[in-house]
């Protein structure tokens, strides 16, 4: 099972969940950490994790119930593109912050966050905030050919060229 269908499942649980789901009993399930799947879901859900023994775990925000909000393995054709401010060598920097502006060419721009509970940007613009120096933009391919992705922000630029073949899905290699 690869990332995005296990984040598939665990979308299905929340929401068929009447309680907080154990953070340990997602993981047990799946045989693999989960953090990492909660962080780029909460990008897009509003899920909320909370310590406790008796009240703890993962869940939707209190109030909040999806309306046929779930992720389809055919989500697995968009691009998870992480931005990090980095040093010289590729040190993450977690205590850079900074507003990174994003574009894209060969595909569109889904969304763009950073994974921070308030983000008062919200996720479908063009620009974010980063968080512990981190940001994820997600990105549709057009089908046309490589993707390029562009990064500005006042303390640099970046940009990335991926590769991208409609046919076939070959950009399995480059995820």
């Amino acid at each position: 099972m690869d990332a995005m269908e296990r984040r598939c499942q665990i979308i299905e649980i929340l929401c068929d969940a009447k309680m907080r789901i154990k953070m340990r009993d997602l993981a047990s399930r799946f045989n693999v950490s989960i953090r990492t799947d909660v962080d780029v879901l909460s990008l897009t859900y509003p899920i909320q994790t909370t310590r406790g023994r008796y009240n703890g775990g993962i869940g939707f925000i209190d109030g909040y119930r999806p309306k046929n909000a779930r992720l389809t393995p055919t989500q697995r054709d968009f691009l998870y593109v992480r931005l990090r401010y980095t040093d010289g060598q590729g040190a993450l920097k977690p205590l850079t912050r900074g507003l990174i502006h994003v574009s894209v060419k060969g595909g569109t721009l889904l969304g763009l966050g950073n994974g921070c509970p308030y983000n008062d940007t919200g996720y479908l613009t063009s620009s974010t905030d980063t968080y512990y120096g981190e940001a994820l933009a997600i990105v549709r391919p057009d089908g046309s050919g490589p993707v390029q992705v562009a990064a500005e922000s006042p303390l640099g630029s970046a940009q990335t060229e991926i590769p991208w073949r409609e046919e076939g899905n070959d950009h399995e290699s480059y995820r």
